[in-house]
């Protein structure tokens, strides 16, 4: 039985634990621990069981997001999960610095010359573009909204059935039931 998070639909105020680490120069999310043998180790049954519970759940976990994340690049998507983290990462960042990361986060996502461009729909594309001229903490809300709903509602169940994650759940349970 999947048991339901009060906190399930939204993300507005959302902030991944300790979610203060800058992007290194390839894009990557220096919080993220790779999934090595010894993060793995500490994973238990109940932990990653949660991730089913809410697609926050998910997102609230340095290991979940990692896991999804390699689950979203075998299925050519990462790129969502990356925009809604830098979008997270632009909530976080020094106001100073915010008309850069703005710029950075279009280029990298929104341009239609990226090579890691998301699909959103004309009318949110214009209204992010509208907002490219005062940037702020709040530009991309709307396409960060849209790409929150399409992975809450596609990729994230696929990555709850998929064999992938089932199989980590049976290894951790397996390993809780030697101790």
């Amino acid at each position: 039985m999947i048991r339901r998070s009060p906190h399930a639909s939204s993300f507005r105020n959302y902030t991944p634990p300790n979610f203060t680490a800058r992007r290194h120069s390839d894009g990557s999310f220096p919080f993220l621990p790779k999934p090595n043998s010894r993060v793995m180790e500490k994973l238990t049954p109940h932990r990653i069981q949660r991730w089913s519970y809410s697609f926050l759940d998910l997102l609230s976990d340095h290991v979940g997001i990692q896991m999804f994340l390699a689950f979203l690049e075998k299925e050519f998507s990462a790129e969502n999960l990356r925009f809604w983290l830098a979008c997270q990462e632009l909530k976080q960042t020094p106001r100073m610095n915010v008309p850069n990361l703005v710029n950075k986060i279009f280029s990298d996502f929104l341009d239609q010359e990226s090579t890691h461009a998301i699909n959103v729909d004309a009318k949110t594309y214009n209204h992010v573009k509208l907002n490219l001229s005062n940037p702020s903490y709040n530009t991309f809300d709307e396409a960060q909204e849209h790409i929150f709903q399409l992975m809450k509602t596609d990729s994230y169940p696929r990555f709850i059935r998929s064999d992938k994650y089932n199989q980590i759940l049976k290894d951790t349970s397996g390993k809780s039931r030697k101790k």
